[in-house]
């Protein structure tokens, strides 16, 4: 059902021409290239060692007219098969036409549905590249059709996805994985036939001497976060085939009785366990985000109430942020944030390692001809004492350059602690980016 859905959203999407008269296609772009300088060498068979890789990327924006309507697309690659940071994501190639008050979307395309500084919990429509950064992952674009009603209480949408769920795991050189990669050739599916649809309503309104934006949304279907279950992927002369399929189920059975995924692996033994594999379960979300802005300031709530694999759990995200313009004389603009994430999932659920941690923001936009930016993010957790580090500082040169660095560093002394398996993986990293 999900294939065939997906098949009819692109075909709807595309099944018109490449641009016709009248209609001109517009494009806009970025090329990006660079190094990312690692500090250690990988602590795993297959990463690289410590030093400078090159990466090339880009992100191509265009769109054009058909009837009343419009196809707009953006896709986005990365080439760094060094590091299995590769990747090409189709995150928009959609058709949309707008009517007297509701338009529709049919194609691929991300929802970002988040409010958060320091990261985003109610995203359920979208899947994850998982190889770029401790701390930050980029949506991947899904097919759908959506369609959005605009009345004066609120705008009501509906969604209907199509079959594209996995996310992004890299390979034996993601620095950005534990002692065991994660291999996408054995992926399963708590059910890979059900529907997967959500319900948003989003309103702004007054409120005090401010003004309050409301999000409530919910979800049925496929989850697009995985949890990663161990596997054994390949026979070889010290596994065989029938040892390897039979470790296989025998570790799906034992979840699927209601032990932890550590529980049923280590129940089915560990001879045959050779790499982590992605399992997809059936979720029920309701979500809810709140920004209330008043002045300089703005208070942010973000969660979720989650049904998966028979359990219940609930995530939050709680804090504000406040800006200070034209600092000390100048034209900048600081803004201070401060948020709580909590989360309670079992070891049923994907891992997270944000259940209970603190994230501090400083975010410094110089508002001047070169567009300079700073950000800096650190989240704290506040059981492990563990930190992860996050900086981007960017600046134009003349009208189509962009210079930019970003780095990662990760702080982990604990072995019960999930980051302790990507601690030492800290990098910096130059780029140019070329805009046309």
């Amino acid at each position: 059902m999900k294939r065939l859905c997906a098949a009819a959203v692109m075909a709807s999407a595309w099944a018109v021409p490449a641009w016709a008269e009248g209609n001109p296609l517009n494009l806009s772009g970025r090329l990006d290239v660079g190094y990312r300088y690692y500090f250690d060498d990988g602590q795993y068979a297959g990463q690289a060692e410590a030093g400078f890789h090159p990466f090339v990327g880009f992100q191509l924006n265009g769109s054009f007219g058909v009837g009343t309507g419009e196809v707009v697309f953006q896709f986005a690659g990365l080439n760094d098969d060094e590091n299995d940071r590769s990747l090409f994501n189709i995150q928009k190639a959609y058709f949309t036409n707008s009517f007297e008050n509701w338009d529709l979307v049919l194609g691929y395309n991300v929802e970002d549905w988040g409010v958060s500084n320091g990261r985003t919990i109610v995203n359920v429509m979208n899947a994850k590249n998982r190889t770029n950064q401790v701390g930050n992952s980029d949506l991947i674009g899904t097919p759908m059709a959506n369609a959005n009603l605009f009345t004066d209480i609120g705008t009501f949408s509906v969604y209907a996805l199509g079959d594209s769920v996995r996310g992004n795991f890299g390979g034996r050189a993601t620095r950005q994985r534990g002692p065991f990669y994660t291999d996408d050739g054995l992926v399963r599916y708590e059910d890979s036939n059900s529907p997967d649809f959500a319900l948003r309503y989003t309103h702004g309104f007054s409120l005090g001497e401010g003004s309050l934006d409301l999000g409530v949304s919910a979800y049925q279907g496929t989850a697009r976060e995985s949890l990663r279950m161990p596997g054994c992927i390949s026979a070889d002369s010290a596994v065989s085939a029938s040892a390897c399929a039979q470790f296989n189920d025998d570790v799906l059975a034992g979840y699927n009785s209601g032990k932890t995924v550590a529980k049923a692996a280590a129940d089915a033994g560990t001879d045959a366990f050779t790499a982590v594999t992605p399992y997809y379960q059936e979720i029920r979300q309701l979500g809810l985000t709140t920004v209330y802005a008043e002045g300089n300031t703005q208070l942010r709530f973000e969660g979720f109430l989650r049904e998966a694999s028979g359990e219940r759990f609930v995530g939050a995200i709680v804090g504000g942020d406040h800006s200070f313009h034209n600092l000390m004389g100048g034209d900048g603009t600081l803004t201070l944030a401060l948020e709580y994430h909590y989360d309670d999932r079992s070891g049923r659920q994907p891992v997270t390692v944000y259940d209970d941690d603190v994230f501090v923001g400083v975010n410094f936009i110089a508002n001047d001809t070169n567009d300079s930016r700073f950000n800096l993010g650190v989240f704290y957790d506040l059981d492990q004492s563990s930190q992860i580090y996050t900086l981007s500082a960017s600046r134009r040169i003349g009208e189509r350059l962009r210079v930019g660095i970003n780095a990662n560093h990760v702080v982990s002394d604990s072995l019960t602690d999930p980051l302790s398996s990507v601690d030492g993986n800290s990098y910096i990293e130059f780029s140019l980016s070329a805009f046309f």
